[in-house]
């Protein structure tokens, strides 16, 4: 693995990092309150339902602490990595599979900042998967 390789997949890595905090963040403070009937303009808002409330903050938990899960895995093998010079094949593959759910999920909401910074943090991701691909094959 050559420095420049070294780097790219060090950044790559706070890049992930910083997305998974905030992924977390969203799934695990903002979208409950959202959910719930507070908006971020408003001190409170003419919520739904609490059945569907719930039943939404219960689908941003779950797939928020399953993309938490992943990120995490995938930040402490790509450390690893840069540590022991070695591939980072999966995590990368896995981390990438995360930006692209992320991604979607900000176009289905029409939601452009997150696309931005989504693609962003993918964007070093794929390229750090073709370096590891061509430095170490497969």
């Amino acid at each position: 693995m050559k420095n420049g390789h070294r780097g790219l997949l060090g950044l790559t890595t706070f890049l992930v990092a910083g997305q998974t905090l905030m992924i977390g963040l969203y799934s695990f403070l903002f979208a409950p309150m959202y959910f719930q009937g507070v908006d971020p303009e408003d001190e409170e808002s003419a919520g739904g339902a609490p059945e569907t409330a719930l039943a939404w903050t219960a689908a941003a938990m779950a797939v928020g602490l399953a993309a938490v899960a992943a990120n995490t895995w995938s930040v402490r093998r790509m450390t690893r990595a840069v540590r022991d010079r070695s591939s980072a094949a999966r995590s990368l593959t896995t981390a990438i599979a995360v930006q692209v759910m992320v991604v979607a999920g900000a176009v289905r909401l029409a939601w452009l900042p997150a696309v931005a910074a989504s693609l962003a943090v993918l964007l070093p991701l794929l390229l750090c998967r073709t370096l590891d691909r061509r430095t170490f094959g497969a």
